[in-house]
């Protein structure tokens, strides 16, 4: 019987060394690939990280900026009812000067209001309202009924949006089609 088993041959062994080396080659090339790729996502993340924060930023100071804009036109408004209330004391004090001397107390009242809105940020005006809150409670309730009429009779006299452009429905005034 003949023993199948022969040596490998030195061109088998080269072959087999050069794979070897190939495939060693490819685990280090792979390695560098899969390190850069990671570097690169880190990098970017980073930038995407502070863009991100940049828009944050951006839309911070907008939303301050229109804060400021609001609180400027809600102190100018309270400072033109003040106004308003002076020349309205005006015209009782003829006739009921106690009437007349209430209401300028009252306009009095409205402007330190209208500079305190003007002159503070919005965390020292909620504390003060919630302060005024624990106080007053009847108070603070009274005048926040007082301000839910004022605000039904502002939105009722504005004038009325624009009418949408036709849907091609036609809906009576209850909105049905």
């Amino acid at each position: 019987m003949q023993n199948n088993t022969q040596p490998p041959r030195p061109k088998a062994r080269e072959l087999a060394g050069q794979a070897k080396e190939f495939g060693s080659e490819l685990k280090d090339k792979a390695g560098e690939l899969a390190s850069s790729a990671a570097d690169t996502l880190k990098t970017q993340a980073g930038e995407v990280a502070d863009h991100v924060q940049e828009i944050a930023a951006d839309a911070g100071e907008k939303m301050k900026a229109a804060v400021a804009d609001q609180k400027a036109a809600g102190a100018d408004y309270l400072g033109a009812i003040g106004q308003s209330m002076r020349r309205a004391s005006r015209e009782f004090d003829g006739q009921l000067p106690q009437a007349g001397d209430y209401i300028r107390k009252a306009a009095t009242q409205i402007d330190a209001v209208s500079s305190a809105i003007r002159t503070r940020d919005m965390a020292q005006l909620v504390g003060g309202v919630q302060d005024f809150a624990r106080r007053q409670p009847a108070a603070f309730f009274g005048t926040a009924v007082l301000a839910g009429f004022a605000l039904v009779r502002f939105f009722k006299s504005a004038p009325e949006a624009q009418q949408l452009p036709a849907s091609g429905f036609d809906h009576d005034r209850t909105g049905r089609m």
